[in-house]
């Protein structure tokens, strides 16, 4: 089996390379349905030195598409990433009339912050605040999925 990674760490190619290699640590997630009323909507964000990218999809209960975005937030932290991605996504699906959202996310920071576990950092006040503005009219629930990375070892 091959596992595939890319980095500009291990190789000055721009072409993804393969290995044989097993990772250290892995851990399998697999897309679960919400409760029976709830649409399901899933955000994440990803950042690199260039940019910093957004994305979330909307799915029903069979886990059929409703609707999906992607984004470039320009330069900005992880943690405002997703922050504001999960505020875009919010804002369409409430838009789109859905009643119930089953919202899951695996920023711990924000869930917790959403959660009101935690005080949220002050980069991140603004988006939250229009998200529970959002969510005061539909009936929603939040839900957490804190991945365990996948760790590769070099490439030669």
């Amino acid at each position: 089996m091959a596992y595939y990674t890319h980095s500009h760490k291990f190789s000055s190619s721009p072409y993804p390379k393969f290995s044989t290699a097993k990772p250290h640590k892995s851990h399998w997630v697999a897309w679960k349905k919400p409760l029976c009323e709830f649409i399901k909507f899933n955000f994440d964000g990803s950042k690199t030195s260039q940019r910093a990218i957004g994305g979330f999809i909307i799915r029903n209960r069979e886990g059929r598409f409703i609707q999906a975005s992607a984004f470039n937030l320009g330069t900005t932290s992880i943690l405002l990433v997703e922050a504001k991605t999960m505020r875009n996504g919010i804002q369409v699906a409430v838009r789109a009339g859905f009643p119930t959202l089953f919202v899951e996310g695996d920023n711990k920071i924000i869930i917790q912050a959403m959660k009101s576990q935690v005080h949220a950092p002050w980069q991140i006040q603004t988006p939250l605040q229009d998200i529970q503005t959002d969510l005061q009219s539909v009936h929603w629930s939040l839900s957490s999925t804190f991945l365990v990375k996948k760790i590769l070892p070099p490439i030669d």
